[in-house]
């Protein structure tokens, strides 16, 4: 090597400094907090590749939420992605029933399969709710029915409550379409 290149190097050190973890973490903090900036350490090639995709594909999906978003239906079972297909032979309905409870206030994937799978129809709820010789037993007709919650050892049961029971009772027996299902129970 000649005196020339060495000097350059020793120039280039010097004007090279090592950067302590804690300076490293100071203008981490600046750049997050003040700068709005989202900072990620990664160590491996294969993470970076991973963080490329994850964000090329919410950039490619933004759009298409965005208009989802905008649906004049939010309401809408089919705009929210969670429609029900019924087949010709009649395949689904039950599935269609259990979303039709569920969309009421309070009401679980639990509480409506259990309602189900006590009364597998509309009809056959509502012919429950004639045989009840009071308003008071109607109203209260399914506050007893056991809802199973989770799975294997860690599973729970409890009762679907009187709450629940009087306000489906309001929305399928009412004939005054101005009542408020909140104020049911």
């Amino acid at each position: 090597m000649t005196e020339e290149s060495k000097e350059k190097k020793k120039k280039k050190r010097k004007k090279e400094r090592n950067i302590s973890r804690r300076e490293v973490d100071e203008v981490l903090v600046d750049l997050q907090l003040w700068q709005s900036v989202n900072v990620k350490l990664l160590e491996e090639p294969q993470e970076m590749a991973d963080l490329v995709r994850m964000y090329s594909k919410a950039v490619a999906e933004a759009p298409f939420k965005r208009l989802r978003e905008q649906s004049s239906f939010s309401f809408h079972i089919e705009t929210s992605g969670s429609s029900v297909k019924v087949d010709k032979d009649g395949r689904g309905l039950l599935k269609v029933w259990s979303k039709h409870i569920e969309q009421m206030r309070n009401v679980s994937a639990e509480m409506s399969a259990a309602i189900v799978a006590e009364y597998p129809s509309p009809q056959l709820l509502l012919q429950a709710y004639q045989r009840c010789s009071t308003e008071q037993e109607a109203q209260l007709l399914l506050k007893d029915i056991m809802v199973r919650r989770g799975a294997g050892v860690l599973a729970t049961c409890r009762r679907i409550g009187p709450e629940v029971s009087k306000r489906v009772h309001t929305f399928f027996t009412s004939s005054d379409g101005e009542v408020l299902l909140q104020s049911a129970t």
